[in-house]
């Protein structure tokens, strides 16, 4: 029988190709890819083209890398996809079919609290390595909706209204007040507190690590100790910080310093979430958040406060602004279903702190 070398089947394939018509270089590139998908047996005597091995690997690499991440990006595609689906359809018959909404309500239940419970212990050590994400862990909302309004709301509480009332000694708060269009000063609910004593029961430092402790003025004054970063503060005409206050560490100090107001109804709940803000007396205009309750109440500490109240966009052709002065130890309310707030001005270094209840 007669054996065959591997330079015979060399010129066999070579003698082959071009009765096909094929040229060398063509024959060359087929002989190449398929070196690349398996090694050659060639003979050291072999005088035809060199084969390189490894070259041939680094190019099946280059080759595969682009086809590897396409798969990947497909089938992620595929899966967020399905995931879509499932939570349309989903929806679709729980919106639909009433005995599945049923049951599903009425067994998921036991299922919310030990994942939650679960997911909160998950997320401890994580916090203890990224102290920044506090300020999410702790947040209400994490995207807010900037097209959310009161649509179909009843502007009739703020019709007619032209000023604030201005009150002491108030009764009856649920009666008068409460959930209406009227925008209130009180006068007899706090004490004044100076500004310096309100930074230094705050722990800045640790704040500005927890993100909630935010300051839009540049502090350029090298500051090493607390009370130099205090005065360096005071110090900027434009100064303005935002401090968000959802954490109950932070909360207690603050209650310590402004506690429950007496004309807030006893059976009302107030919120966790509230807000301070700092402002020196150059500072701009700048509109307030929505707080996480409607009834809002700004309690001004320190200095003095101007503020422009535009209607909401449902109540722009039936209420009219009004622009509010509010002095130290004088608590202002309102409710923001029928009101938006911007501070337009100050004198001094002003102390605000804005908080809300239900």
């Amino acid at each position: 029988m007669e054996s065959f070398s591997a330079e015979d089947y060399l010129d066999e394939i070579w003698r082959q190709g071009r009765d096909y018509g094929l040229q060398d270089n063509e024959i060359h590139r087929v002989l190449t890819a398929a070196a690349a998908e398996r090694q050659p047996i060639v003979s050291p005597s072999f005088s035809g083209p060199h084969i390189s091995p490894q070259k041939f690997g680094s190019k099946r690499d280059e080759r595969l890398l682009p086809t590897l991440f396409l798969s990947v990006f497909k089938s992620l595609c595929k899966l967020v996809l399905c995931l879509i689906i499932f939570t349309v359809s989903l929806g679709a018959v729980l919106s639909v079919h009433n005995p599945t909404r049923k049951f599903v309500t009425r067994n998921i239940q036991d299922f919310i609290f030990p994942v939650m419970t679960r997911l909160r212990s998950v997320s401890l050590p994580i916090l203890s390595i990224y102290p920044t994400l506090s300020s999410w862990y702790s947040e209400e909302c994490l995207i807010q909706n900037p097209f959310f309004d009161q649509v179909n709301g009843n502007c009739d509480a703020c019709r007619g209204i032209t000023r604030h009332e201005i009150v002491s000694n108030v009764q009856n708060f649920s009666d008068v007040y409460y959930n209406n269009g009227n925008i209130v000063v009180i006068t007899d609910a706090i004490q004044s507190v100076p500004i310096r004593q309100i930074l230094s029961s705050i722990d800045i430092k640790k704040e500005e690590d927890f993100g909630t402790w935010k300051t839009s003025s540049t502090i350029k004054d090298q500051t090493s100790t607390k009370e130099d970063l205090i005065n360096a503060y005071l110090m900027v005409k434009d100064l303005h910080i935002e401090w968000k206050i959802n954490r109950l560490e932070t909360l207690h100090v603050v209650r310590e310093m402004f506690p429950r107001l007496y004309f807030i109804p006893r059976d009302t709940e107030v919120s966790l979430h509230n807000y301070m803000f700092v402002d020196g007396g150059e500072r701009g205009s700048y509109s307030l958040p929505i707080s996480e309750f409607a009834n809002v109440l700004l309690i001004q500490a320190d200095s003095s406060s101007t503020y422009h109240f535009e209607p909401s966009s449902h109540c722009k052709n039936i209420c009219q602004p009004i622009e509010v002065l509010v002095n130290s130890s004088q608590v202002l309310f309102f409710n923001w279903i029928f009101w938006r707030p911007n501070r337009i001005g100050g004198n001094a270094v002003s102390a605000v702190i804005l908080c809300s209840f239900y």
